[in-house]
This record gives structure tokens, sequence and C-alpha cells, in this order.
């Protein structure tokens, strides 16, 4: 068994295409500190870099034109859909730039430069309290408060 076996037919949102090249950009982020007068700089870790997958892509055919029509209204829709990478799987991505290519040297082919990155669970499914309710609910208890007990309510409701 060689490499070439374990190669996934390449796809996007369920729409099939041909690999040419494929890599993918990764790291850190991370804020630099330089100061006046000072030679050592100094770096702040901000978490991991979204992974960025380039691809060069292209299909062939008597229908690569309809083909290409139907891979570039997927790269172009809202929100994420898989892409099925060659070499590492299946990986839930926005297409963020994609530019369509056809050369009359080359009938019959549409060739696509892509770059994806990946995304993971939206901002809002991470909260893990009603912060704004919260927020409303006390108010609501320092006004109720200082309403029964006047002047010293206020106080009262200052203090804690």
């Amino acid at each position: 068994m060689t490499w070439r076996d374990d190669l996934l037919p390449a796809s996007f949102r369920g729409v099939p295409f041909h690999v040419e090249t494929a890599g993918r950009t990764g790291g850190r982020r991370s804020v630099l500190f330089e100061f006046p007068k000072r030679d050592d700089p100094s770096t702040e870790d901000m978490g991991r870099r979204a992974k960025r997958f380039g691809v060069t892509c292209y299909l062939l055919g008597g229908d690569y034109n309809d083909q290409a029509d139907a891979l570039e209204a997927a790269f172009n829709a809202e929100g994420p859909g898989l892409l099925v990478h060659p070499t590492m799987g299946e990986l839930n991505c926005v297409c963020e730039a994609s530019n369509r290519t056809e050369r009359r040297g080359e009938g019959g082919m549409a060739t696509f430069d892509c770059t994806f990155v990946e995304t993971g669970s939206a901002m809002g499914t991470r909260i893990g309290e009603a912060t704004q309710q919260l927020l409303m609910g006390q108010a609501t208890s320092a006004a109720d408060t200082i309403k029964r007990n006047g002047d010293a309510g206020l106080a009262r409701a200052n203090v804690g």
C-alpha cells in the first residue's frame, strides 16, 4: 500500500474536484511589545492561529463549465461547508477566496486557486451565563430595595 492509496477524493459541499497542489498554514497569534531604550522585545501568546488551506484544483471534461459553475456556487455559499481534503480528511471550512482561471491552450478545463479557513463553534455557544439577564435581575432587585426602604435602602443597595 502506498501513500496514493490513502488519498481521499476531494470535494467541497459535495461538489467534487481534482487537486493539483495543496498546502496549509498555521502557527500562533501573538502581540509584540517593543519598548523604547530596551533591546529585548516581549510577546504575549494569544492562542492558535486559524488553519488555512491553500488548494489549486481543476475540473476536466466536456461538462467542465457546468462543474466549475457548481463548484463556484459552493465556494460562494454562505456559512461553513464540509471540505474533503485529499490528505487531511474532512474539515469544516469557509472558502475565504477563490480565483477561477480558464486557458485557451487547455480547452475543457477550469482551474481554481482557493483558500479555505477552518471554522470552529460559534462564540455564542461558548457563553456559559446570560450576563444581560443577570445584570437586569440585579438592577431590578436594587430598585425594589430602594423603593421599599427609601434612602436607607439606597445605602444598603450600594454596599452589597
